[in-house]
């Protein structure tokens, strides 16, 4: 049976749902107001239109129920369903769309990201990443554009691993179209997430956008290679306006003028000549970031 939603998510499904939405402007409302339904509210300038506010929470729920028959999951940044990392970020979406299920393991998620066009030695940096954290129980997280991300995601599933998808259209969208039936195994049998309504088509914008949600969703972005122009770079400046650790693989760090400049800049990036030195990065960040967290509720106890 589908439960029904909480009026609050109803609401801002309600409210993005709106021909010409706009997620900054409603957010500051919902901060003015207090309330994704305060904003419902206001939208009607005070009138007592009861009907026309009942029939957009309504046409929300109906949403929610047709997709979930379509195994799609639906969920607003006010819903206790939305996923905990990605909800830290200042640019999370407000709506989120998935197939699959999220898992306490993606804590610990980390994203491979790269260049559609990858070297030998890109390909085979990305593969045994991908190969070796899943190995140590990591799930893997990617974009399923060809090159990199392919390679990283068939890198995980070889191994048995938890794969995780990003995608820059809606679901039922297939793009490439040659990863169809990647597409549609890490939707049945792991995770596939997507901030676009199903049947989205891509456009330039989406896939930057993409790249925001990979960011906020995972513990870390490893580049495994990029260009000098490639869009990897908008990852990798949304992992550290995110506070995430980014890892550059040795050949980016030193070949393009974009890395050697974030380096420089004094952010929390680290750099690995091997795959191998990539994992063991990833591995001790998880075990700082645990350690802090377990100080910190241990600290909280003797004061409490």
């Amino acid at each position: 049976m589908i439960m029904r939603a909480s009026e609050d998510n109803l609401a801002l499904l309600a409210l993005a749902s709106r021909p010409k939405f706009s997620w900054a402007t409603t957010r500051l409302q919902i901060e003015r107001l207090g309330s994704p339904t305060a904003v419902l509210d206001a939208s009607y300038d005070g009138q007592l239109i009861e009907t026309n506010r009942e029939a957009e929470l309504n046409a929300a729920e109906s949403r929610i129920a047709e997709l979930e028959e379509h195994g799609i999951r639906v969920a607003t940044l006010v819903s206790d369903d939305y996923p905990a990392a990605l909800r830290t970020v200042h640019d999370a979406p407000p709506v989120l769309y998935w197939q699959g299920s999220i898992s306490p393991r993606d804590v610990d998620a980390v994203a491979i990201v790269g260049t559609r066009r990858p070297s030998q030695g890109g390909e085979t940096f990305a593969h045994d990443l991908a190969h070796m954290l899943s190995e140590h129980d990591v799930p893997v997280v990617s974009g399923l554009a060809r090159g990199i991300d392919t390679v990283a995601m068939r890198g995980s599933l070889e191994a048995g691993g938890r794969t995780i998808g990003v995608i820059g259209t809606g679901h039922g969208v297939y793009y490439p179209k040659e990863n169809r039936a990647l597409q549609d195994l890490i939707a049945r049998e792991h995770l596939l997430l997507s901030q676009f309504p199903p049947g989205a088509p891509a456009t330039k914008a989406t896939f930057p956008m993409r790249n925001v949600v990979m960011s906020g969703f995972s513990s870390a972005t490893v580049i495994a290679e990029a260009g000098e122009t490639s869009g990897t770079r908008i990852q990798a400046r949304a992992a550290v306006r995110h506070g995430r650790p980014l890892i550059l693989s040795k050949h980016v760090a030193e070949n393009l003028a974009w890395a050697r400049e974030m380096l420089g800049a004094g952010f929390d990036i680290s750099v690995a000549d091997t795959a191998e030195e990539a994992v063991d990065l990833v591995l001790a960040l998880h075990e700082r970031r645990d350690r802090a967290a377990h100080g910190m509720s241990f600290g909280a106890l003797l004061s409490a």
